[in-house]
C-alpha cells in the first residue's frame, strides 16, 4: 500500500488554500483508541448508557475526532515537513459511530519570515458543524 503525502512548502502556502475529506469512526476504531488511550467512559464504549443519557448511539471520543486534525495537517495540509505546535477545539455536537463527517481545514494566515501558518479547521456532519477550532502548523 502506497501512503500519498503532500508537500507543500511555505511558498506554496496562501490564505484560503482548503483541504478537506470525509472520514466514518468505526466500531473498531473506537475500540483502538479506548485501549490505547485507557478511557473506558460508557458513553463512548455501551450503547445502552449512551441512549440512557440521550445520545442515538455510542459518542465518538473527541480525541478520535483530534486525530482526523492530526491526519489533515500531517497528510495533507502541508503534510510532509509539518510541526504541529498549537490547537485550540471547540466541540460543538456530538458525532455518533458510523455517521460520516467531514473535515476542512483552511490556510487563514501565513507568516513566510517563521515559516508558519494558521488553519481554521472544522468538521461537519449533515453540514452541521460539529468541531470548530484552529492550528497553529510550523513548516520545518
Amino acid at each position: 500500500m502506497s501512503i500519498k503525502i503532500s508537500e507543500y512548502c511555505i511558498e506554496d502556502l496562501y490564505d484560503g488554500l482548503s483541504r478537506r475529506f470525509e472520514f466514518v469512526v468505526t466500531d473498531q476504531m473506537m475500540k483502538n483508541f479506548s485501549n490505547i488511550s485507557g478511557d473506558f467512559n460508557p458513553l463512548h464504549i455501551n450503547n445502552e448508557y449512551a441512549k440512557l443519557k440521550g445520545f442515538d448511539g455510542v459518542v465518538v471520543y473527541g480525541g478520535l475526532l483530534i486525530s482526523q486534525i492530526s491526519q489533515i495537517i500531517g497528510m495533507h495540509l502541508p503534510g510532509d515537513n509539518s510541526l504541529w505546535n498549537g490547537l485550540s477545539v471547540n466541540f460543538i455536537k456530538p458525532l455518533m459511530v458510523g455517521q460520516k463527517a467531514i473535515i476542512e481545514a483552511i490556510v487563514v494566515h501565513v507568516s513566510k519570515a517563521t515559516s508558519s501558518f494558521k488553519l481554521n479547521i472544522k468538521i461537519l456532519h449533515n453540514n452541521v458543524i460539529i468541531l470548530k477550532g484552529s492550528a497553529e502548523v510550523v513548516i520545518l
